[in-house]
């Protein structure tokens, strides 16, 4: 799994920050289930609607992957303004570990 440039550089300066890990410690996600995959799955489809099912068909794969990266970046910035707007007054070590919860990366 690629991650982008930016998100394992906060990633990486996390983990340099704790001290617990070289800077450039690889992170594994947590191991999936084929239960978590097929729940999650089923879940996305049952939101999905009939028009936006017929565009994304009508779509090549890349077009889906360049839509898929898009809305990727627009969270992750979403997430980020959250943060800057509810924790202002948050350091930079400190904000890096709160969006790295956000987004599911929980540090010790």
């Amino acid at each position: 799994m690629a991650v982008d440039p930016e998100t394992a550089f906060h990633i990486r300066q996390a983990f340099a920050d704790l001290g617990s890990h070289p800077p450039d410690a690889a992170i594994e996600p947590p191991p999936l289930t084929r239960v978590m995959i097929q729940r999650d799955v089923r879940a996305a489809f049952a939101e999905l609607d009939p028009q936006q099912l017929a565009i994304s068909r009508g779509l090549t794969p890349a077009a889906r992957f360049d839509l898929l990266c898009d809305l990727n970046g627009f969270l992750r910035n979403a997430v980020i303004a959250a943060i800057h707007e509810q924790r202002p007054d948050l350091a930079e070590a400190e904000f890096q570990r709160e969006y790295l919860k956000r987004v599911g990366i929980h540090l010790p």
